[in-house]
Parts: C-alpha cells; structure tokens; sequence
C-alpha cells in the first residue's frame, strides 16, 4: 500500500465516521517516497468546525507495512 493511498483511505475513514452533514475536511503531510525499511511521518489536520461528539481515526495496517 503506497502512502497516498493510506492518506487517502485514513481521510475517507475519519469523514465517514463524523456526522456527513457536517463540514468536514482533512488534510494530509507526507514526503513523495519513502524508503523499504525506513520511517517517514504523515500528519492529519483535520477540520470540523462546530462538529462535536465522539470521533475515531483507526487504521489497520498490512503485515510488514
């Protein structure tokens, strides 16, 4: 899994998961590549406005990811 494509998926969860009325938007940081073996950070920003209530970011991610 290529990492626009975990932030893409990481994206879609969290607006699912927050009321779809609601004007919901989140961003992603991450570097273009990254190395076999290596680590890399990918930052969220997520914006919700006057959305309140519970909310939950949850990602499963492959074996050796």
């Amino acid at each position: 899994m290529n990492i626009r494509r975990l932030s893409t998926v990481l994206g879609l969860f969290l607006i699912a998961t927050l009321c779809s009325t609601a004007q919901v938007s989140v961003t992603t940081q991450l570097p273009a590549s990254a190395a076999p073996g290596g680590e890399f950070e990918v930052k969220l920003n997520v914006n919700k406005e006057d959305v309140t209530g519970f909310a939950k970011l949850q990602q499963e991610l492959p074996t050796g990811f």
